[in-house]
């Protein structure tokens, strides 16, 4: 009956989890696309048209074609509609809270700190909003998915054949297992380190599979040895059919991947890496155990709170985080998503060593009044987080708001624009963190070529600040000129018209030779630079009132 009621505690727990997760994300995802969403959906959709077999051949660099068909057949059933998107990145990021929680409720050794691993899994606001709210975080999102679940099923199909059940469930869960590793590889290259997670994970942590007491299988034994290592032999086939797919397209390779994806073997970028992966990985964790630490410091006597088996857990917690860290930690280019699936193992430490000293501050504990305290100070602290949590989400969410206002914008000037026009948008909103600049970078030759389907006027674009424009590429014939401004795209310009607009601002943004204007008294005569803020803004305004009666007499 116990032991009932706390496995209803711990489903209601984990309820309240994805409930949480729930209110802070879903009315800030799929707000809109921006930057790498545009490239992912462009890799599957050819001229409007769904292509399945393209992402298997010809692929963004990176080999990731399950990526790619989750756009595209999202695209079959939703468009360019953006919430849809966001809402599936969400439903994955609360399918892998649930996995983490089933996975290490699973093991006896780990199933005390199970709720509370998922707790911060769940909690870690760098990592998540990222993976989250940006649509293309699913890169991340669906290899967790997979690992996880083949995880899971390796457990499973090791039980089957050491616990001589049935013949059909160990087959069952041999191809089950072997789907999903070939999709974990598929979402993402990370995966091909997974063997190597499954053998330290599984095989060297001795578990309720075995009817011998003791943590750990003894590796030290030559025959151990070789079994452990039988045991990861059904990972073979996946990774031989991953391979064949991917020599036959034009993926990275070691040796031809862009500077910012190629290892640097330092001591110093290890070190720089795994600082900051580590930082990343979960503030929530460190401000927990410091203020336990003060709790049991404050108690006077001081005694080592930990048990041999505890430091065991975190040794191995530790050992999981740098171990799916690997793929990362020499790359130059650091990015927050890239510990959401290591993390696990950074919060399976943690977790023992929060729950090692909660245990060791309330032997002794007679005071009622003090373990109240202690617990209203929780629920202030996980209050708080939460609507920082938040904030962190409503930003992401403004992003995609942003970046669709633009392309609302944009959109309403292609129709318009002659056949292989070179859009060049000139961002003066450089100082705001939501800029064009910011938002769509990039991916707006894909969003011209995708969102707008006029292959035969073969449009191009870019989005640059005014610093980069020079008198040569500015009266370029090709070049429509624009400006975005005010959250507002004023436009097209001609190029004699933003020479003279930039010529007569302040500060100069342009370094053109000095042009005198033909307004009344000033006309032949040297001006003061307030004049010429005066004129840019005058000119400025004049252009506005231009393209605003255009745009009614149009209409």
């Amino acid at each position: 009956m116990r032991d009932h009621l706390k496995n209803n505690y711990r489903v209601y727990c984990l309820a309240f989890i994805l409930f949480l997760q729930l209110a802070i994300f879903f009315p800030h995802v799929g707000t809109g696309f921006i930057t790498d969403d545009f490239i992912w959906l462009d890799n599957v959709i050819d001229e409007g048209k769904l292509d399945l077999g393209k992402p298997f051949t010809v692929t963004t660099g990176f080999y990731r074609p399950l990526v790619s068909l989750s756009f595209g057949l999202q695209f079959l059933f939703h468009g360019i509609e953006s919430a849809p998107y966001g809402q599936l990145n969400l439903l994955l990021h609360l399918f892998n809270i649930i996995m983490v929680y089933l996975i290490l409720n699973s093991f006896g050794t780990l199933k005390p700190y199970a709720l509370l691993v998922a707790f911060l899994f769940a909690m870690n606001i760098k990592v998540n909003t990222m993976a989250v709210g940006w649509i293309s975080g699913r890169t991340t999102l669906l290899y967790s998915c997979f690992s996880l679940l083949t995880f899971y099923l390796y457990k499973k199909w090791y039980q089957t054949s050491n616990l001589h059940k049935s013949r059909f469930l160990k087959i069952f869960f041999f191809f089950l297992f072997e789907i999903m590793y070939l999709a974990a590889l598929l979402s993402k290259e990370s995966a091909l380190i997974i063997p190597g997670g499954v053998l330290v994970f599984f095989v060297f942590i001795k578990d309720n599979l075995s009817r011998k007491p003791g943590l750990f299988v003894s590796a030290l034994k030559w025959q151990k040895m070789v079994t452990a290592f039988k045991s990861i032999l059904i990972f073979i086939p996946p990774l031989l059919i991953y391979f064949i797919l991917r020599l036959n397209s034009n993926a990275f390779t070691p040796f031809n991947a862009p500077d910012c994806y190629r290892f640097k073997m330092t001591l110093l970028v290890l070190i720089r890496n795994t600082w900051e992966y580590f930082t990343r990985a979960g503030l929530l964790d460190f401000i927990m155990v410091i203020g336990l630490l003060v709790l049991v410091v404050r108690r006077g006597k001081l005694k080592n709170p930990f048990e041999k088996s505890d430091l065991h857990l975190i040794a191995i917690g530790g050992l999981y985080f740098l171990f799916f860290l690997i793929p990362v930690l020499f790359l130059p280019v650091r990015s927050n998503i890239y510990v959401y699936f290591p993390q696990i193992g950074f919060h399976i430490a943690f977790a023992v060593l929060i729950v090692s000293l909660w245990r060791y501050w309330e032997f002794d504990k007679k005071k009622k009044k003090v373990k109240a305290i202690i617990f209203l100070l929780i629920i202030i602290l996980l209050g708080s987080w939460s609507v920082f949590y938040l904030k962190k989400a409503v930003s992401y969410g403004k992003s995609g708001q942003c970046s669709t206002h633009f392309i609302q914008q944009v959109a309403d000037v292609v129709p318009r624009l002659k056949n292989k026009s070179h859009l060049v948008i000139i961002d003066l909103s450089q100082s705001d963190y939501f800029s064009p600049a910011t938002t769509v970078s990039y991916g707006l030759n894909f969003a011209l070529k995708f969102f707008y389907f006029y292959p035969y006027k073969q449009l191009s674009g870019e989005i640059v600040f005014p610093e980069v424009l020079d008198r040569k590429n500015i009266l370029n014939r090709r070049f429509v000129f624009f400006l975005w401004a005010d959250s507002r795209l004023i436009g097209p310009f001609k190029s004699m018209e933003l020479v003279r607009l930039f010529a007569f601002s302040l500060p100069p943004i342009i370094n053109f030779p000095e042009i005198k204007p033909k307004q009344g008294k000033t006309t032949g005569k040297k001006i003061s630079r307030l004049q010429k803020h005066r004129l840019g803004i005058q000119e400025l305004r004049r252009l506005k009132k231009k393209i605003k009666s255009s745009n009614q007499t149009r209409n």
